[in-house]
C-alpha cells in the first residue's frame, strides 16, 4: 500500500495553493493584458479616424480644384488657346501646391503654372498615373515621387480632360500636392503619449509619418503584418513590425476615394506595460503569502509528529512491554486517539487467547474443520464446514452439533463416541450427516482432545472429509466391473449362439425351399417351428447382447412421452383391474438418444417389475415425465460435460418395496427375488441408461413401494424424417451371376451361406479366415464383386481385409455380418453405399436381399478405419 507522511501532505498543500494563486494572477494579468489592449486599439482607431478626416477634406478640396482646370482645360486642348484663362483659376492657392500642368493625349506639357518655358517641350508621357488617366477617363493619384519641375516630394492628383461629348478623352490636368502640407497635417493631430501615426499609399509607400519623417517619406513601410483585424469595410486593426523592428499594435482607417491608409498605434510592450508591472507585485506578495503559509504548516507538523512519534513509542512499549495503557501530550486529537489506542490494545488481549486455540486450526483446509470446547460447544469452524454442511458459522458457534444428526446412527454409536474423546482418546470413524439442505453425505472424520498445560481437555478439534462422492463412484465403480465381467461372459455366449442359430435357421429354410410344394404338411409345419424357436432363441441373444453392449447400436431421437403412450395401450390390456396406472407427462420432456426398441424395453421392464411389487393386492403404478437442468451429482465425465438439460423418466409404485440389502443389488445381472425372474431385466435396463450417458438411481424403503428414477440428456427433435441406415433400395430381384468371396471362420455358416448364394447363380468363393481370404483374393484372375464376410476372423478382421482387397479392386462392395459389434465393429457405417450389415441369426432370403442391395449399389466409399 503506497503511503504518505504528513511532511508530504503539507508540502503538496502548499504547492498546490501556490499553483492555485499563480495560476489566478495570471488568468487575471491575461485579461487585463486583453482590456488594455481593447483600449489601445480603440484610442488609436479614434486618432485615426480624425486624421483620416483631415486628410479627406484636404484631398476634397484638391480634387474640386483640379476638376475646374480639367474642365477650363478642355477649351485649351481643343481650339489651342492659350495659358493664360487656364492660369487664372488656381492663382489664389497656387502656393498650397508644387505645380499645375495641362497635358494633351501625348504626355506634352501645353500649360505649367510653375515655369511657362516648358510649355510644348516636357513630357510626363512615362508617368503610370498619365496612363492610368488617359486610359479610365477617371480620377487618378500617383506614388509619391520627386516632382520634374518642383524638385520636392510631391504626389500627382489627375483629373481627364474630356471633350464635349464627355467620352474622348483629350488629355489630363494635374496638380501636384506638396508632402510636407501632409505633413503638417499630421503634426497638427494630437496624439497620446508614445502613439505613432502613418499615412501610406496604396503600395505602401509613407506619404507622411509622425517619426522621423525626413527617413521615411518615399519608403516603403515592412510588409510584415502579424495579424490583421477589420472592424469594418474600411478600419481594422493590424499587429505588425514597425519600421524601427518594434511590435506594434495598429488601427487603421481607409480613405477609400485615393486608396490612402491611415495607421496609429503603439509598442505592444507600452501596451502591457501597467498589467506586467502589476502581475510582478500581485505575485510578491502572493509569494510573502506563501511564506508564511509555509512557515505556520511546517510549525503545525512539527507539533503532530512530535505527538504522533510520541504515540506510536507507547504503543510500542504497550505491545511489547504489557503496559496498562498510551500516555502521551499533544493537541486533543491526538489525545483521543491515544484513547482509542487504549481500547484497542484491552480488545487484543482479549481476541490473543482465541488467536492462540484458532492458530491450531488449518482454517485453509476444503475439508471441514470443527472446534468445540470440552461440553461440545462449537466455537470454531472453518470455511470447508460451511461448505459440506450448509450452515454458516454464526448459526453453530455456541451450539452442539446435533444439527447434523441423520437418524442413521443410534445412541450407542453417540455414547461410544462421546466415551472415547472424553477418555483422551482419538477418535476415527464415519459419520452419515445431514446438511442443511436435507441432504445425506458421508463423512470421514478424526476427533482429537486437546489438552491444556496441566493435561486438562479443554477442547476438541474434529477434522473430516465428505467421501459420499468417493463412495458413490466406488459402488459404480464395482458395479461397472461386475456389469463388465458378466457382460463379457454372456456377450461371447451370445455370439457362439448367433452363429449356431444362423446355420440351423438358415438350413431349416433352405431346406423347406428345396422340398418345395410338394413338402409333407407335417415337415412343413417341423420346419416353421424350428424357425420360430431359432426367432424365439434371437431375441434371448439379443437381450444379452444389449446387456453386454455388445450390440448393433442405430440410435435416433426418441420422443420420450411418444413411447409412453405407446406402451401404455399395451400395459392396460396386460395389468389386472386392480392395479391403477397413472401417467404423468411434461408435455416439454422432448426427445433421448436411444434405439426406439430399448426406449421400450425400460418402459416396460420398469412397469413389469413394478406391477409384480404391487402384487395380489394391486394398487398404483405411476409413470411420469420431466425435464430440467442437470442435478448436481450428473456425472462430469468428457460426454456429459456440455449437457444443459435432462430428461427424467419416474416410474414407482405403492408396493411392498425392499429391504436396504435388496436394493444395493437389483442391478445386478442375474440377481432376482422373483421365483421365475431371470435377473436381467434392470441390469438390462441400466446397461442401455449407461450406455446413452444417462443414469439411473432407485429409492425404496419396506413397506413405503420403490421409485426407479432415468436421466437422460435431451436431443433436439429430427427435423427430417430418417430413413433407417440399414434400408436400401427395393430389390427387384435376388440372384445374379457376380463372384462373390465368403470369408467365415464357422464352417456351418459359411457353407450355408455359399450354398444360398450358389442357387441363385452366383459365383461362390469361400474362405475360413481373413488372411486366406485375402491370398484367394489375389491369386484369383477374374473379378470379385462383392465380399461377404464375418467381422471378427482369426488372422484378420473383415473391415481389414476388404480395405486390403480395395487396394486391387476399388469397386468391390461389401456385406459383413456378425454375432455382435465388440470393439472391433465399431467403425462400421452401415449406411454407406456399397456396403450392407447383417445382424446373426439371418434367414436366406435377408442374406440375398442384402447381397443384392450391395451389388445395385451406385457408389462405393471408403470404408472407416477402426479407430475411429
Amino acid at each position: 500500500m503506497n503511503q504518505t507522511s504528513i511532511r508530504s501532505f503539507l508540502i503538496i498543500l502548499v504547492a498546490g495553493v501556490a499553483l492555485t494563486m499563480t495560476g489566478i494572477l495570471v488568468t487575471v494579468a491575461v485579461n487585463d493584458a486583453r482590456d488594455s489592449f481593447q483600449m489601445t486599439e480603440d484610442r488609436s482607431r479614434d486618432v485615426a479616424s480624425l486624421i483620416a478626416g483631415s486628410v479627406n477634406r484636404f484631398l476634397e478640396d484638391v480634387d474640386t480644384l483640379a476638376g475646374a482646370l480639367a474642365t477650363r482645360g478642355a477649351a485649351v486642348l481643343r481650339d489651342d488657346r492659350g495659358c493664360e484663362d487656364w492660369r487664372n483659376i488656381g492663382l489664389d492657392i497656387f502656393d498650397r501646391f508644387t505645380n499645375a500642368v495641362l497635358l494633351d493625349s501625348t504626355g506634352l506639357v501645353r500649360c505649367s503654372f510653375l515655369d511657362a518655358r516648358v510649355e510644348d517641350s516636357l513630357s510626363y508621357a512615362d508617368r503610370p498615373w498619365f496612363h492610368s488617366v488617359i486610359s479610365t477617363g477617371r480620377f487618378t493619384v500617383s506614388e509619391p515621387t520627386i516632382g520634374r519641375q518642383s524638385r520636392q516630394w510631391s504626389m500627382a492628383m489627375a483629373h481627364a480632360v474630356l471633350d464635349d461629348d464627355g467620352t474622348t478623352v483629350l488629355g489630363a490636368a494635374a496638380i501636384g500636392i506638396n508632402l510636407a502640407d501632409l505633413q503638417e497635417i499630421l503634426d497638427a493631430a494630437v496624439l497620446p503619449e508614445n502613439m505613432t501615426a502613418t499615412i501610406s499609399s496604396p503600395k505602401w509607400a509613407v506619404i507622411a509619418r509622425t517619426r522621423d519623417p525626413e527617413e521615411w517619406i518615399g519608403r516603403r513601410l515592412p510588409g510584415d503584418t502579424v495579424a490583421e483585424r477589420r472592424q469594418g469595410p474600411h478600419s481594422g486593426y493590424i499587429r505588425a513590425v514597425s519600421g524601427e523592428g518594434q511590435p506594434m499594435a495598429f488601427a487603421f482607417v481607409d480613405i477609400v476615394n485615393v486608396g490612402w491608409r491611415v495607421f496609429a498605434g503603439v509598442e505592444e510592450s507600452y501596451a502591457t506595460a501597467p498589467v506586467l508591472a502589476g502581475l510582478r507585485r500581485n505575485l510578491l506578495m502572493a509569494l510573502i503569502g506563501l511564506t508564511v503559509v509555509g512557515l505556520l504548516s511546517f510549525t503545525v507538523y512539527r507539533r503532530i509528529n512530535r505527538s504522533l512519534t510520541e504515540l506510536l513509542a507507547e504503543t510500542r512499549a504497550a505491545l511489547l512491554e504489557r503496559k496498562g495503557h498510551v500516555e502521551i501530550d499533544g493537541p486533543a486529537e491526538m489525545v483521543a486517539v491515544a484513547r482509542q489506542f487504549d481500547r484497542m490494545l484491552a480488545a487484543w488481549k482479549e481476541a490473543e487467547a482465541a488467536h492462540i486455540k484458532l492458530s491450531h486450526a488449518m482454517d485453509q483446509l476444503d475439508d471441514p474443520v470443527v472446534i468445540t470446547d470440552a461440553a461440545g460447544s462449537v466455537e470454531y469452524v472453518n470455511p470447508g464446514f460451511e461448505q459440506v454442511s450448509g450452515y454458516s458459522a454464526e448459526e453453530v458457534l455456541g451450539q452442539s452439533l446435533r444439527v447434523l444428526k441423520s437418524g442413521q446412527h443410534d445412541r450407542a454409536f453417540y455414547a461410544n463416541l462421546w466415551d472415547t474423546i472424553t477418555s483422551g482418546h482419538i477418535f476415527r470413524g464415519g459419520f452419515i450427516n445431514r446438511s442443511k439442505t436435507g441432504r445425506l453425505y458421508t463423512e470421514e472424520v478424526t476427533i482429537t482432545p486437546l489438552r491444556n498445560d496441566d493435561g486438562v481437555i479443554t477442547h476438541f478439534i474434529s477434522t473430516g472429509r465428505d467421501v459420499t462422492e468417493q463412495e458413490r463412484l466406488e459402488a459404480r465403480l464395482r458395479r461397472a466391473e461386475k456389469l463388465e465381467a458378466v457382460g463379457q461372459l454372456a456377450g461371447g455366449i451370445a455370439h457362439d449362439f448367433n452363429n449356431i442359430l444362423t446355420a440351423i435357421r438358415g438350413h431349416s429354410e433352405l431346406l423347406g425351399s428345396m422340398l418345395g410344394a410338394d413338402a409333407d404338411e407335417d415337415i412343413e409345419e417341423s420346419i416353421q417351428e424350428i424357425v420360430k424357436g431359432t426367432e424365439m432363441a434371437a431375441s434371448l441373444t439379443g437381450q444379452l447382447l444389449a446387456f453386454s453392449k455388445k450390440h448393433i447400436s442405430q440410435v435416433e431421437a426418441v420422443d420420450l412421452n411418444a413411447t409412453v403412450r405407446k406402451v401404455e395401450a399395451f400395459l392396460r390390456r396386460v395389468f389386472p383391474a386392480d392395479v391403477r396406472l397413472l401417467l404423468t407427462l411434461d408435455a416439454n420432456a422432448g426427445h433421448v438418444e436411444l434405439e426406439a426398441s430399448h426406449a421400450e424395453q425400460i418402459i416396460l421392464n420398469l412397469a413389469l417389475n413394478a406391477q409384480d411389487a404391487l402384487g395380489e393386492r394391486g394398487g398404483e403404478l405411476a409413470i411420469r415425465t420431466s425435464q430440467g437442468p442437470p442435478p448436481d451429482d450428473w456425472p462430469q465425465k468428457e460426454s456429459a460435460k456440455h449437457v444443459h438439460t435432462v430428461v427424467t423418466l419416474e416410474v414407482s409404485d405403492s408396493g411392498r418395496g425392499m429391504t436396504p440389502e435388496t436394493l444395493e443389488r437389483i442391478f445386478d445381472p442375474f440377481f432376482t427375488t422373483k421365483e421365475q425372474g431371470s435377473g436381467l431385466g434392470l441390469a438390462t435396463v441400466y446397461g442401455i441408461v449407461e450406455a446413452a450417458g444417462g443414469t439411473i438411481d432407485a429409492r425404496s424403503a419396506l413397506g413405503q413401494g420403490t421409485v426407479i428414477t432415468i436421466r437422460l440428456p435431451q436431443v433436439p427433435a429430427p427435423t427430417v424424417s430418417k430413413v433407417a441406415a440399414s434400408k436400401g433400395a427395393e430389390v427387384t430381384r435376388l440372384g445374379g451371376s457376380e463372384t462373390i468371396l465368403v470369408a467365415e471362420d464357422s464352417a456351418s455358416v459359411r457353407r450355408l451361406i455359399a450354398e444360398t448364394l450358389r442357387q441363385e447363380g452366383y459365383e461362390i468363393l469361400q474362405a475360413g479366415d481373413g488372411r486366406s481370404a485375402l491370398e484367394l483374393a489375389r491369386r484369383h484372375d477374374g473379378p470379385i464383386h462383392a465380399l461377404v464376410s464375418d467381422v471378427m476372423m482369426p488372422e484378420m478382421r473383415g473391415p481389414d481385409l476388404y480395405r486390403e482387397m480395395q487396394v486391387d479392386r476399388p469397386a468391390l462392395r461389401a456385406v459383413f455380418i456378425s454375432g455382435y459389434t465388440g470393439a472391433g465393429t465399431g467403425a462400421l457405417d452401415v449406411g454407406q453405399a456399397g456396403v450392407r450389415f447383417l445382424q446373426k441369426p439371418f434367414g436366406p432370403v435377408d442374406l440375398k436381399t442384402e447381397v443384392r442391395r450391395a451389388l445395385d449399389a451406385k457408389t462405393v466409399l471408403e470404408f472407416p478405419t477402426a479407430d475411429r
